[in-house]
């Protein structure tokens, strides 16, 4: 069949040929090479986060310094995997919900494929960020933010709002937009308004978080 895609074939896809990706996971949803996207992005995140203190300066805790190296690693890598999945389950099951109460007709193996799929775009940026750090000493930044210094990038309101408008986040959201629509069988309109209030609330999450800290 024509969206009958291999597992390379969604991958490249996803930058390629998003539709076809999701006409693709509707009619076989997979989960194992979702499974290792969530895997590769919580491998990344602990040493991208290590390079993001290094860059801003952060100081380490004394009773962190205790339980640095090796075992310390180990932990971060364990927590971050399990805060990935937990993440991924999280978003499935909202996507889930979400679809059904307008209407869709999907299931949750579904929603799961399309959500770690879409979050390939993530795994590439984290990877392309964490490569700048290390080989530059730069951080990636693919939205309006890279106008201000980076110390205003990363510690005001005007930083964080200019942000959310990332190029990728952004393509992360129409991803998720397209498994509603050809994976759920939503409307576009209702998948749509859908990508708005996840825009929206991530926003509002971002600022209360950066008002608190």
């Amino acid at each position: 069949m024509e969206n009958n895609m291999t597992a390379l074939e969604k991958i490249a896809g996803i930058f390629l040929e998003p539709v076809r990706v999701m006409k693709s996971i509707k009619l076989r949803p997979d989960l194992l090479i979702p499974f290792f996207i969530f895997l590769l992005i919580a491998i990344v995140n602990v040493p991208l986060q290590e390079e993001l203190d290094v860059l801003l300066g952060a100081t380490t805790h004394p009773l962190m310094a205790e339980v640095e190296g090796a075992g310390w690693t180990l932990i971060l890598t364990i927590s971050s995997f399990l805060g990935t999945m937990l993440s991924w389950f999280f978003l499935g099951a909202v996507y889930l919900l979400l679809a059904r109460l307008l209407g869709g007709t999907t299931n949750y193996r579904q929603m799961l494929s399309v959500t770690g799929y879409a979050s390939l775009v993530n795994l590439v940026y984290n990877l392309l960020s964490l490569i700048g750090l290390r080989l530059g000493g730069f951080l990636l930044t693919l939205n309006p933010s890279v106008l201000l210094p980076l110390e205003e990038r990363l510690n005001t309101t005007l930083g964080l709002l200019l942000s959310r408008f990332d190029i990728l986040g952004i393509y992360y959201l129409v991803l998720i937009g397209l498994g509603l629509i050809y994976v759920a069988g939503l409307g576009k309109y209702r998948a749509l308004a859908i990508m708005l209030f996840f825009w929206m609330a991530g926003t509002i999450f971002h600022l209360l978080l950066s008002l608190i800290m």
